[in-house]
């Protein structure tokens, strides 16, 4: 573990990721550690985590960022010491109107609130991040029956400041990076002892377009999409059946 991005989620997250992947990290963002790591926020979770099990969690990653390193990277920096610490952060009302509209969007899909209902990896996901935010934000975010989300703007501010204040309570100013977008390659760069790239810093996911796009190539969004093709095929096919077998009898 040589990176662990402990900036709240929408504080330039995507854009961190996209600048460390061209510096040659391997990079595990909230997708990554979902797919392959599910295990170990359980443990989390149900109290049975070990130091060992972060370990060999982690050992061949460079970097995690975003959720559900953001709820538990203390823990983790507790058996990664050496590892940078990079803080990425945005103005409060900023970080609300870009939160607010990323959840807007996501729950204007119909076709992912119906994949999030009628397929494992959706329900899945779905409970877990419900356990995610709720840890960090004292609420049930996502709704199952409603499908929507609880849009607390004063509670979400009060835990964002509380988020910032434990990073810089845990981490000295001088130990880590904090990073705002507009603060481009340089300072990055030289917090890594890189050299800054011939291109323009990242500036990703405006208004929650990057986690829009594309969902089919994503790898936990795409499989919870093509899960969905097939329980629609099944229910479609269910339901042809029992009109068949309704004619046919009567």
């Amino acid at each position: 573990m040589k990176i662990i991005c402990v900036g709240y989620w929408k504080t330039g997250t995507k854009s961190m990721t996209k600048a460390l992947t061209t510096l040659g990290y391997n990079v595990y963002d909230f997708e990554e550690q979902i797919m392959y790591l599910k295990h170990l926020w359980d443990k989390f979770f149900d109290g049975t985590v070990t130091d060992q099990d972060i370990y060999e969690a982690f050992k061949d990653v460079d970097v995690i960022i975003d959720g559900p390193t953001v709820a538990f990277w203390s823990e983790i920096y507790k058996v990664f010491p050496e590892a940078k610490i990079i803080f990425t952060v945005r103005d409060e009302d900023s970080w609300w109107r870009s939160f607010k509209n990323m959840q807007d969007k996501f729950f204007e899909k119909s076709q992912l609130k119906f994949a999030l209902l009628l397929t494992p990896t959706g329900y899945s996901l779905l409970q877990f991040a419900n356990k995610i935010f709720g840890f960090l934000q004292g609420i049930e975010t996502f709704s199952v029956i409603k499908m929507n989300w609880c849009a607390n703007e004063r509670l979400y501010k009060m835990k964002y400041r509380m988020h910032n204040a434990f990073v810089h309570q845990t981490v000295s100013s001088d130990a880590m990076l904090e990073h705002n977008v507009k603060d481009g390659w340089k300072p990055l760069c030289e917090y890594l002892g890189k050299e800054i790239p011939d291109e323009p810093y990242p500036h990703l996911n405006k208004n929650a377009s990057l986690f829009l796009k594309d969902l089919h190539k994503r790898p936990l969004l795409g499989k919870i999409m093509r899960e969905m093709v097939i329980s629609v095929t099944v229910i479609v096919s269910v339901f042809a059946f029992m009109i068949g077998y309704y004619y046919y009898c009567y």
